[in-house]
């Protein structure tokens, strides 16, 4: 999947769900924010009301045990005059016997001594007043007068953030309740045990706390801002990978939608193809079966016979090459395709081909044209056969759909790299041609341009298909170039090794020890033909009768070792699949006994392991049924012609 995709699925589809998302993420993070900054400062506060309410305390305390004691005696100095406002005490100036003078400093006197002190080292102010005080210096300010009136009505503690002597500061307050011991000093004002007669306030600058505060505040800033900033990674990361995966499963979609419709297109090519096979099958059967039953009943003439032979034949032909065509494609399927390379003649072999493609056309509307290259070598390396059924194929497919203009098969020396030939192979006509569309899928397997039923033309839709398999097999290449209603032109393009003067002598004596016309080498022969259907045996002994070899039948592979355990064979033809003993046991037991005799596999298994499997079980040659007389002849001699080389 490529990243322009992807982006464009974050762009239409996860785009709007990340803004959405970076927005809540937004808001959460504000609203973390604030909710610390509001717990920060709620602390922040609480912590400075702890602060002055301990300090209240204290001073309390300490106030509480000053007065128990009546208040306390010190030396009289500048700071610590005899209080005016204490004239009326007894006893409030007093000389120890050594003759110190002292002087009796009530709880308030100290307190605002000691207040005044820790004001000027900075620390906490506090300042003990009432409304009705014995000193005017510790009257009330106007909020420490608010606050003793409220006092006056019930109010515990006062707190506030007030500005103080210039400065923002923090302030509580608390009353002072008149006990027993207060009298002492506050009788003569008409306090009563109980009565509110004043109180501390507690004031400190609240900059040192909220400068602490504000860096808190920075620092959980700064936290979020990070926690922010991850979270708009994680969130595009997110997103990202939301995308990627959107189009991992439409691609994984996309996919499954194009397997569906592949596998429906492949349902219904191969129920074409079965339909067609049908037809294709059925076609050559019934002519087949039809002259057979016209033959039985014997009212035919001598030429009537003649062509109904040669019909049945035909389409015996026909049916064997739909059988061959589908065990191609089928070795291509499992790769089992085993190319056979041999020195062969490329002139004569396409001379061969095209005089036998072209014997039923109609010359008078056709005109068929074979070109060979002059510099084209004597022989060549290469598989004739597979060559063959290309040519065969491709001319066939050119017959079929040229009625009249021409066909011209045309065979042409391109290029020529030391032994190396490169070949082109082109079969041309001026038939129905071909449309763009399926030129695109013509070697597919079962491919048709017209699979109607009132196709005009007919086929399995296999040829093509298995001449670029052939093709591709050999390292060449095969192109079409072609137009609705203006012919076709293929192109087979091979690379072939050339051989030399001495290799061709070779060949020329091997062509002419296998002759066409005569059996020089089956003079004096005996043959063992081992075949458990008698239809087949009937065939075989019937061809090898005119050799005028000693024919020797067997049922089966018992039967066959039995006989050559009493008797010498020039050579064996033995079916593979038989009962009691099958073929390949008895080339085995053969074999283990020392018996050289050669051995030729019948066979209807075209496949290349059973092949080799017959080979390596002690085989020396092999048949596949069904075979023609020809396919008989060219192995055995070419058995013979081996072994007496050897």
């Amino acid at each position: 999947m490529t990243q322009h995709r992807i982006s464009e699925i974050v762009r239409t589809q996860v785009q709007p769900y990340f803004w959405t998302a970076l927005s809540i993420w937004s808001l959460v993070m504000i609203g973390s924010y604030l909710f610390q900054v509001q717990q920060l400062k709620s602390t922040t506060l609480k912590q400075m009301e702890e602060s002055a309410r301990k300090e209240f305390f204290q001073d309390l305390t300490f106030r509480r045990w000053a007065t128990n004691h009546g208040g306390v005696y010190v030396p009289v100095t500048d700071e610590a005059a005899p209080n005016p406002f204490l004239k009326n005490i007894p006893e409030r100036d007093v000389v120890t016997p050594s003759g110190r003078k002292l002087t009796l400093v009530n709880p308030a006197y100290m307190l605002r001594q000691i207040y005044e002190m820790r004001d000027r080292e900075g620390f906490e102010s506090a300042h003990i007043t009432s409304l009705k005080p014995l000193n005017p210096n510790n009257a009330p300010d106007p909020w420490e007068e608010e606050a003793l009136k409220a006092f006056e009505l019930g109010e515990k503690e006062i707190v506030s953030i007030e500005e103080f002597k210039g400065k923002e500061h923090f302030r509580l307050m608390r009353p002072l309740r008149t006990e027993p011991a207060c009298l002492k000093c506050h009788g003569a004002q008409g306090y009563k045990v109980g009565q509110n007669r004043g109180g501390i306030s507690i004031s400190f600058p609240t900059g040192p706390w909220f400068a602490e505060l504000n860096h808190s505040y920075v620092i959980f800033g700064i936290g979020h801002l990070l926690i922010w900033i991850f979270g708009i990674l994680g969130i595009t990361f997110a997103r990202n990978r939301i995308a990627y995966r959107i189009g991992l499963f439409e691609a994984q979609q996309e996919q499954l939608v194009r397997a569906k419709e592949k596998a429906e297109e492949a349902d219904r090519t191969k129920s074409q193809f079965l339909a067609n096979m049908s037809h294709e099958i059925r076609t050559p059967m019934n002519a087949i079966v039809g002259y057979a039953d016209l033959l039985k009943e014997g009212e035919l003439t001598p030429q009537e016979q003649t062509d109904a032979l040669g019909i049945i034949n035909r389409n015996s032909n026909h049916l064997v090459q739909i059988i061959n065509d589908l065990l191609d494609l089928s070795k291509f399927e499992t790769q089992s395709v085993v190319l056979i390379k041999q020195p062969l003649d490329l002139r004569k072999l396409m001379t061969e081909i095209f005089e036998s493609a072209i014997a039923d056309v109609d010359q008078k509307k056709v005109c068929p044209l074979l070109r060979l290259d002059e510099s084209l070598a004597k022989h060549y390396l290469g598989d004739g056969v597979r060559i063959r059924q290309i040519i065969v194929n491709l001319l066939n497919n050119s017959i079929k759909f040229t009625t009249q203009g021409t066909i011209a098969l045309k065979v042409e020396l391109k290029n020529q790299e030391d032994s190396i030939h490169e070949i082109h192979f082109l079969i041309e006509d001026s038939g129905v041609g071909m449309s763009p569309e399926y030129q695109a899928q013509i070697f597919k397997p079962f491919s048709q341009e017209d699979s109607t039923l009132s196709r005009k033309f007919s086929g399995a839709g296999l040829g093509l298909a298995i001449v670029k398999r052939l093709v591709d097999a050999m390292g060449g290449k095969v192109v079409v170039s072609s137009e609705t209603g203006a012919g076709s032109l293929f192109r087979v393009i091979l690379r072939m090794p050339a051989l030399n003067e001495d290799e061709e002598i070779t060949i020329s004596e091997q062509e002419a020890a296998i002759s066409t016309d005569k059996y020089p080498h089956w003079v004096g022969k005996k043959i063992l033909v081992v075949e458990d259907t008698a239809t087949s045996a009937m065939i075989l002994l019937s061809w090898l009768k005119k050799t005028n070899c000693e024919l020797v039948f067997a049922e089966n592979g018992q039967e066959a070792l039995s006989i050559m355990a009493k008797q010498k064979f020039s050579l064996v033809l033995m079916d593979i699949q038989m009962p009691i003993i099958d073929g390949m046991t008895a080339a085995k037991q053969l074999r283990a006994q020392g018996n050289s005799t050669p051995l030729v596999a019948l066979s209807a298994h075209a496949f290349a392991e059973q092949r080799q499997a017959a080979y390596e079980a002690g085989f020396n040659g092999y048949i596949v049924k069904p075979f023609h007389w020809t396919d008989v002849r060219s192995e055995i001699e070419r058995v013979l012609v081996a072994l007496n080389h050897n």
